[in-house]
């Protein structure tokens, strides 16, 4: 992803699918530099292969799907499950 379209600041991510959306988060340590940026600006840019989807992220608070999205990552991922997902910033991928 590319936060920050003003000053670009792009990291590798995992993401997961749930539902319709696609979700990405980040762990339960301190925030993160991308983090921040997503809430001084939601809007990003996403590479997934040769496309890029301008997109804009919605911080996940609801606990039904908190849990969705995290049971998803210990999936997908083969992670151990000792994060809570009410301890970790998920945000969910929308169109602009």
């Amino acid at each position: 992803i590319e936060t920050r379209s003003d000053s670009p600041y792009s990291i590798n991510i995992w993401a997961v699918d749930f539902g319709d959306s696609i979700y990405i988060a980040s762990g339960s340590g301190p925030k993160t530099e991308w983090v921040s940026h997503l809430e001084e600006n939601p809007e990003i840019r996403l590479r997934l292969e040769n496309n890029i989807y301008e997109l804009v992220v919605v911080k996940v608070t609801d606990s039904a799907e908190l849990v969705g999205v995290h049971a998803r990552y210990v999936e997908k991922y083969d992670l151990q499950s000792d994060v809570t997902p009410q301890d970790a910033w998920v945000y969910r991928l929308d169109p602009r």
